[in-house]
C-alpha cells in the first residue's frame, strides 16, 4: 500500500505517476490502483494497522517481535527494499514484513527472533550487521528514520556517522 498526499489534484496525480514509474522494473503480482474513496482507504488502513499485530500473532512461542525503521534515499528505495528482502531470506526471517512511508524513503520492518541459544543470538547479530552495512554503507541511508536510536542500532552509530559522532 502506498499513500500519497498533495496540495492539489494535479500534484497528487503527478505523485501517483511517479510512484507507478518507480515500479516499472518490478514484477507486480497484483495491479496497483490508487483511490480516494473513503471506504476503500479506511479498509486499506485497517489492513495496514493490522500488519504488526499479525506478525506477533503467528510468532513461535518464546520469540520476540522486533520492529526497526530505516530510510533509503528515495531514488534507491526499490533496490533497497529488494536487498532488505534478500537479507530476510538469507537469514531465515520468513515471516518478516516491510511497510512505511515510501515517498520519504522511510521503512519499518518487523520480524520475530528467538534468543534462547547462542546460535540464534549470532544469527540476529549477523543480520543486524548486514542491515547496517546495507542501509548506512551501500545506500548511504539512515539506520533510524523516524524513531530514536535504541539498543539494536546503537552499536552502528559510528558506522553510519563516523568516529566524530561518538567522540
Amino acid at each position: 500500500m502506498i499513500e500519497s498526499h498533495a496540495e492539489s489534484q494535479s500534484e497528487l496525480e503527478q505523485q501517483c505517476q511517479q510512484i507507478l514509474g518507480g515500479l516499472t522494473d518490478f514484477e507486480i503480482s497484483h495491479s496497483v490502483d490508487f483511490t480516494s474513496d473513503s471506504n476503500t482507504v479506511a479498509t486499506l488502513w485497517s489492513i495496514r494497522k493490522g500488519m504488526f499485530p499479525a506478525v506477533g500473532a503467528v510468532r513461535e512461542v518464546g520469540t520476540t517481535v522486533i520492529i526497526e525503521d530505516v530510510a533509503f534515499p528515495v531514488e534507491n528505495l526499490a533496490n533497497g527494499v529488494r536487498d532488505l528482502q534478500g537479507l530476510f531470506d538469507k537469514f531465515g526471517y520468513t515471516e518478516a514484513i516491510i511497510f512505511g512511508h515510501a515517498l520519504e524513503g522511510n521503512l519499518h520492518f518487523v520480524f520475530t527472533q528467538g534468543f534462547e541459544s547462542d546460535k540464534e543470538v549470532a544469527r540476529y547479530g549477523a543480520f543486524m550487521d548486514a542491515v547496517a552495512e546495507l542501509v548506512a554503507v551501500k545506500y548511504q541511508g539512515s539506520l533510524k528514520a523516524e524513531h530514536g536510536t535504541g539498543r539494536n542500532m546503537a552499536p552502528y552509530v559510528e558506522l553510519e556517522w563516523g568516529q566524530e559522532a561518538i567522540a
